[in-house]
């Protein structure tokens, strides 16, 4: 993506348009796993860790959170290699870092849990003022990649719910749980593609895919 980028960076509406198509099917992969995993979180702490690992449960949906707000974190890098920019970024981490460690260091007091709060409160301050001073004078704007993010996080959020109430009242073996809250997620998704509340564009999806699974393969 960033190559293709680099060639586009004297054609600011072709830029636009292609940084707009990947980065979509970037943040709505991200999202949309994301917010399985976090209603499957029981089923897939039990299944990877076993026994006794129940407790993670709370710190893996906190940490979800800043997971989907981190998926855009490919507007400042996609954004700021292409057009010779990368100092911005530099001077971003100067902020950031210690923003975290702050945020590491007040949640601390409530233990792992409050640690992981923290991680997920931090990514969702600074994203609006990072996205400013990153895409300051570029052909992308913040509300550009905001508003990538608002079909994906409404039907995970309808999915992840949905697929919690059917499932979490339900006395079934561990698997059986897990499949079912993947199907009914899956249906939700399916629904909103057919209905247009998030079309899904499967070429492009594939096509963003193709070489990982490749890659995968050998």
């Amino acid at each position: 993506t960033v190559p293709a980028l680099c060639r586009l960076v004297a054609e600011r509406e072709k830029f636009r348009v292609f940084f707009l198509q990947s980065a979509r099917i970037v943040i709505l992969l991200v999202v949309l796993t994301t917010s399985l995993a976090f209603a499957a979180a029981p089923e897939l702490v039990r299944l990877i860790l076993g026994p006794g690992w129940e407790k993670t449960i709370v710190l893996f949906r906190l940490l979800a959170v800043g997971a989907i707000v981190s998926s855009t974190n490919i507007g400042g890098a996609w954004v700021s290699t292409p057009l010779g920019q990368t100092d911005r970024q530099w001077r971003l981490a100067m902020v950031v870092a210690p923003s975290y460690i702050c945020g590491f260091a007040s949640g601390a007091r409530w233990g792992a849990e409050g640690v992981a709060a923290a991680f997920s409160i931090v990514c969702l301050a600074v994203r609006g003022p990072a996205f400013t001073y990153l895409l300051k004078g570029t052909p992308i704007k913040p509300s550009d990649i905001w508003w990538l993010m608002v079909q994906p996080v409404v039907v995970g959020t309808i999915g992840c719910i949905t697929a919690m109430l059917c499932v979490d009242s339900l006395e079934v073996h561990v698997t059986a749980a897990l499949a079912l809250k993947v199907i009914i997620f899956g249906i939700c998704v399916l629904f909103a593609h057919m209905t247009r509340l998030l079309p899904i564009p499967m070429a492009m999806v594939w096509r963003h895919l193709r070489p990982r699974a490749h890659k995968a393969r050998n």
